[in-house]
Order: C-alpha cells, then structure tokens, then sequence
C-alpha cells in the first residue's frame, strides 16, 4: 500500500526521477533492438529487390527465347495476308496462294407481317394472328437454349437474348423494314446452325429456313493445298490472316531475327541490371550517422512529428554500410558481366579461348566512369546489331549460355546464368541473416525468427524482460521507503500536536 501526501512532497515525481538512471541500460537495450529492426528492414527491400530480380527477369523475361524473337514480313502480294511470327516459328520463307476465304453459316427467313412490329410483345402479336407460338417459351440454337416469355418480349428482345449469349455462338439481325430475320455464325467454316423450336422454324413465325452453307478457306502453301475453317490459322509457327484471294500474285512470308525487339530486351536488361547494382551501392555507401540513435518514448514525448521524422531520417540512415554481403554481390554481379564468355572446347590453348569469346566491348555495352559503381551504358549500338545480324548465336551464348554437366566451367556460363546462381547465394545469406524470403518481393511479408538478427532481437526481448522485472522490484523498494518515512512523519506529527495540546492547557 502506497500512502502519499503527509510530508507534502511529490513522491511519484522524485520516485520517477530516481528510475531514470536505473532506465538508461533498458533504454539502450531497446534502442539496439531498433537498429537490428531497422537493419532488417533494409535488408528487406534489398532483398525484394533481388527476387525480383532474379525470379521474375533473369529466369522469366531474359530467357534463351527473347534472344530468338523472329519477324515476319509479308511481300508479294502484301495485302492478301497478315502474319506474325511465335516462339515455335523458324527463320525462313514460305509461299501462299489464297483461293477463297473461309465465311460464315447463315440462316434466313422473311415475314413480311412482322415488318416495323419489334417492339410489340410476342403474345399480342400471337394475338393479332401474325405469330403462332402454341405455348412455347424457349429455342435452341447450336444446341443451346434460350428462354423467353411472350407476354413480355419482343421481337427485338429476342435478337438482344440470342446476341447476348455466347454458347450460342450466332449474331441475330432483324430488319423492321421487310420483317426478315437472320441469323449469322460467328465462326467460320463449313459447320451448318442447329435450330430448334417453332418460333424460329415455323413458317407462321420467323421462317428461318433459308441456308446458306459457310466455307473453308482454301490456301496452296508451298504448292501444298490446304483447307482451313477459319481465315486465321498457323502454319510452321507462323499466325496468317487471309485478308483477300491472291489472284496470280501469291503472298510471300520471311522470317528472321527481329533485331529491333532483342536490342529492346537488352537495353530493358541493362536497365533492370542498373536498378539493382545502384540499390546494392547506395546500401553500401550509405552514411551512418552514429550521432542520431533511435529515440527513446521519453525523448519523442518533448519533440514535434516533424523534429521526429527528421531525427529518425538520420538514424535510419547506413544500417547496411559496407555490409560483407552486399559488397560480395556487388562484385560477383559485376564479374559476371565483365568476365569473358568463351564458347569453344575446353581443352583450347590460352589464345584460341581468347579468340573464340565474347565480352562486352564486343557487342558495344561498357560500364561507366569508377564513380559509377559500375553502371553499364550501351555505347554503340550499331555494333551491337552488327553481332546480331552476322553472329546472333555468339550473342545469344554470351547472354543465355548454360553448359551441360552439374558443374559445368564457368568461363562458358552466361551472364543471366552466371548471376541466377550467384543471386541464389546472396538470397540465402541475406535470409540467414534478416530472416527474409528467398521467393517473395513482398515487403511486409514476416521474417524468420531463427535468421541472426532474428535471434538477437529474441535475446534482447528476454533481457528486457528481465530488466523490466528487475525494475519493478527496484521501484517498489523505493515505493517502500518513502510510504514508511510518510508513516513515520505522521506520526511525528501526530506526537507534536498532543504535546502541543497537552502544554496549552
């Protein structure tokens, strides 16, 4: 029990006080844990940074097939067809003659009572004596039914019905001038339309009875005939779309490198390779100031949000400076790009694996000045696409390269390759250390317990913990004290006071 107020002193302030000093090695402790807090933090957005980089550009964007992306060009008669080239097409030529386009299925009939009667309800034109439903509430087109009810659609409601599905796979048309309905496949080919119920068959009704067949398109290719339902088909990799007939002038595909898409990949690559070099050496460069500690709850209570978030700015400030593994990345990225790839047997002499390598200076990529901390800028890019066009596998390999063999010699593996496993290592050391993901960009995503500084935020929580209590047990002591000398003076002042009374008398 705490008894306060007989000496008339502030107990729980000079209690507070007096803890102060007692606070400081619990405050300290809790300022660390803040630094390893915030070093994982950065640690984190380090290591976003490289998933992405690895997981989702050096194994996704920059494969061996963005370095084979093909065009293809249409000449001779150019406006017949369209193409476009895929991964599966090969660089080559091929010829088409086009005979006819594939077209539609149709069907067709005519009511001329019906003409300007889309809007009026099915049963009122039952009742009038212009349709003659007998009961029925539904059709089938394709195999695909479609309800309706006469007391509340029309005529064009139906079209609307039969347009709005897709299963049934049809453009519906009614023309309010002559009454006449259609219905058009919207697919080409020789497949005739499925009709069912007597709205759409009866002759008293739409009478859509009326045929009209679709067609293949025919197509001689590379003097070959062929058939196809659609007018878009693949042929050899290749998308073609028939526009028109040929006529005596047939249409003439070529594929090859399209130069202008891999010189696109390989500056989007040293642009990604740049982002994450100058996050790895603005960590590593980073000024510490040691000055600025992590504010403690006591001193944040007399500061504005703004002196905070200044303080803290600094604070924040070099938790990964000169990091070992960050610096261990920063020099096995810039190895991988800098190191020859040679592309000849394994036994060559010095000069012939001299002879048969490719680096950078090659294909026209340097890196920049040293205070750049090696950023890469394509210098000439005339020289690049000359090794594209007179030697596009060497450019390929040097890139995408990827011996066979468990342990293949690395002089041959390629760049992308090269950094996909030196990453996988620089992943695992960051995760050892922060406790972070080795898969996920996420930065919010919760750290491992068991990493290093996991371990010793763990340690620092339990010597807190225990100060904590040590504390307690300090302020109840002193708690203690104060309440027996607050005991002890008033009783002292209640003695005086009976003296007192008993020398007045």
């Amino acid at each position: 029990m705490r008894i306060n107020g007989f000496s008339g002193m502030d107990i729980d302030s000079m209690i507070a006080n007096l803890m102060k000093a007692h606070r400081q090695p619990i405050n300290r402790m809790n300022q660390k844990k803040t630094l390893y807090e915030w070093q994982q933090n950065s640690y984190r957005e380090v290591n976003s940074k490289l998933v992405d980089f690895r997981n989702n550009k050096l194994l996704s964007k920059y494969t061996s097939s963005s370095f084979n992306t093909l065009k293809a060009a249409v000449s001779g008669n150019a406006s017949a067809i369209t193409a476009k080239a895929t991964s599966k097409a090969a660089t080559g030529t091929i010829t088409i003659d086009v005979e006819s386009l594939a077209s539609s299925s149709r069907v067709k009939g005519k009511n001329s009572q019906l003409a300007g009667r889309g809007d009026e309800k099915l049963a009122d034109l039952e009742a009038a004596g212009v349709l003659k439903l007998d009961g029925e509430t539904s059709i089938k087109i394709n195999g695909v039914s479609i309800d309706f009810d006469p007391n509340t659609d029309t005529l064009n409601t139906i079209v609307q019905k039969i347009n709005g599905n897709k299963e049934a796979g049809v453009t519906a048309f009614y023309n309010p001038d002559n009454g006449q309905i259609s219905l058009t496949s919207k697919t080409t080919g020789t497949k005739e339309i499925s009709l069912e119920g007597s709205l759409l068959t009866g002759t008293d009704n739409l009478n859509l009875n009326e045929k009209i067949q679709g067609t293949d398109a025919k197509v001689v290719i590379n003097g070959v005939e062929a058939t196809y339902s659609s007018n878009q088909f693949s042929v050899n990799g290749i998308e073609v779309t028939l526009h028109a007939a040929t006529g005596n002038q047939p249409s003439i595909v070529s594929t090859s490198l399209d130069a202008d898409q891999i010189v696109e990949t390989i500056k989007s690559f040293i642009n990604d390779y740049n982002e994450v070099l100058k996050l790895l050496n603005d960590k590593v460069i980073e000024k510490r100031y040691r000055k600025f500690p992590p504010l403690t709850d006591e001193q944040k209570k007399d500061m504005k949000e703004a002196d905070i978030k200044l303080w803290e700015e600094k604070a924040k400030s070099g938790m990964l400076k000169g990091d070992p593994i960050l610096r261990k990345a920063i020099s096995e990225l810039r190895s991988a790009m800098t190191t020859p790839i040679y592309l000849g047997p394994a036994d060559a002499t010095s000069e012939e694996k001299a002879k048969n390598s490719i680096t950078l200076a090659d294909i026209g990529i340097e890196t920049g000045k040293w205070f750049e901390g090696g950023k890469l800028t394509l210098k000439n890019e005339a020289k690049l696409r000359e090794t594209l066009e007179k030697n596009p596998e060497k450019l390929m390999a040097f890139f995408t390269n990827r011996p066979s063999g468990d342990n293949p010699p690395q002089e041959q593996v390629g760049v992308f390759n090269k950094m996909v496993d030196s990453l996988k290592g620089t992943l695992k050391d960051i995760s050892d250390k922060a406790g972070t993901s080795r898969y996920s960009t996420d930065k919010g995503s919760t750290l491992k317990d068991q990493s290093i500084l996991g371990k010793q935020i763990a340690e620092l929580n339990k010597k807190i913990d225990q100060t904590n209590a040590k504390l307690k047990s300090i302020e109840d002591r002193y708690y203690r004290q104060f309440t027996a000398m607050e005991v002890a003076l008033n009783k002292l002042n209640s003695q005086s006071g009976s003296l007192m009374s008993f020398m007045s008398k």
